[in-house]
């Protein structure tokens, strides 16, 4: 009996003290009113980091992209050059060795006399 009289006193208290709209010390309206401060401030935190900091990132790393791209063609028409001059190189080495072959043939033909 004693406990039951204990449990509806501690909820006599409890209704006393919390009325039926209020959540964790706060009405419904105060709770309205923290959410759209809150949503607010951070709407507002979110719009500063981006114009601050995310569009001038973007606009930097867009910018290096086409100079990593000129540099890129740039590379292909020196790597082509160099191709160019690799390949005259082979031709011109393989006549001077047609040559050099053709003179030492020359020379032990005729027994090196002139």
């Amino acid at each position: 009996m004693h406990a039951n009289y204990l449990v509806m006193g501690i909820v006599a208290m409890v209704q006393q003290h919390v009325p039926p709209h209020w959540f964790f010390g706060y009405r419904l309206d105060e709770w309205v009113a923290i959410f759209t401060i809150m949503s607010i401030a951070s709407g507002a935190i979110v719009w500063l980091v981006n114009t601050a900091i995310v569009k001038p990132l973007r606009q930097s790393i867009d910018l290096l992209t086409e100079k990593i791209e000129v540099i890129g063609e740039n590379a292909n028409s020196v790597h082509a050059e160099q191709d160019h001059r690799i390949d005259d190189h082979e031709i011109h080495l393989a006549r001077h060795d047609e040559e050099l072959k053709t003179l030492f043939d020359w020379k032990n033909d005729t027994g090196g006399k002139s």
